[in-house]
């Protein structure tokens, strides 16, 4: 088994609790390295030859999307770097690093009465805890799926009308690039908190995102590596929140404050 995560001296073997006896090999990456095609062709070469690959945090998951086709990937942590086709498509399981309710209580506390969710295909494992953690806080949810990047505006507008945030699940097409700009453009201009899985987005102007603790998800994602041994003990492909979180939420403090002080606030 490959534990492939990113080399922080907080995140060595010794850290981990990786066993010295080989079952779990530690593959550290520097982020900055992955798009040079000599380290990441050595990457690929170590990493196809493992039994399967825990992948830990966001970087890590992007890659393995791009890059691991035909390998079997567990995503701890960075699920919302992957496009849920190819989730789809490759039965690959994983979690994101906070629990189902993260958002919701930040809803509640604010006094938002319907959040709209939106997803792609792909990202449907999700949506029984997020129907669960709505109603254990009396928060309606409003799901919507965007099959392909031509649909995230109308998808969009649609749940702009009807709710008083916007959480986005997961996927780069929602979360990156050309969409997450529509997105954030429509947060902003309507005063539509957007909620985003990844903390750069605060960063960018989203309301609320959640800032992972990487050594408690890669603590984590040791031990599913550890307990696995071929087919027995591998965690099954599908999707899950954290019910511990590994990390805390970030709220743009700023936005906040100016939608708060002007008369009908955030909606």
């Amino acid at each position: 088994m490959a534990l492939f995560v990113e080399a922080r001296p907080e995140l060595s073997a010794a850290a981990l609790g990786v066993p010295e006896d080989g079952a779990v090999r530690l593959r550290r990456f520097e982020p900055r390295e992955l798009a040079d095609p000599i380290v990441s062709g050595r990457l690929l070469s170590r990493l196809q030859a493992a039994d399967g690959v825990v992948a830990v945090g966001g970087d890590a998951a992007a890659w393995a999307a791009r890059e691991l086709d035909g390998a079997r990937v567990h995503l701890a942590g960075g699920l919302s770097r992957v496009p849920g086709a190819t989730l789809k498509a490759r039965g690959w399981g994983g979690s994101l690093p906070f629990p189902a309710g993260a958002f919701l209580d930040l809803a509640r506390a604010e006094g938002w009465k319907r959040v709209g969710v939106l997803y792609t295909p792909g990202y449907e494992g999700l949506l029984p805890a997020v129907r669960a953690a709505a109603a254990a806080r009396g928060v309606a949810v409003v799901l919507r799926a965007a099959a392909g990047r031509q649909d995230i505006p109308a998808a969009a507008q649609a749940l702009a009308k009807e709710c008083e945030a916007l959480w986005l699940l997961g996927d780069p097409a929602l979360t990156a690039g050309a969409g997450f700009d529509y997105l954030l453009e429509l947060s902003l201009s309507r005063r539509l908190p957007l909620l985003a899985p990844d903390a750069e987005a605060v960063t960018a102007g989203a309301y609320a995102a959640w800032e992972p603790d990487l050594k408690a998800v890669a603590l984590r994602a040791a031990e599913v590596a550890k307990a696995a041994h071929g087919d027995a003990g591998w965690p099954p492909g599908r999707l899950v929140f954290d019910g511990a979180p590994a990390g805390r939420l970030r709220v743009n403090e700023v936005l906040k404050r100016r939608w708060s002080a002007t008369p009908g606030g955030s909606r």
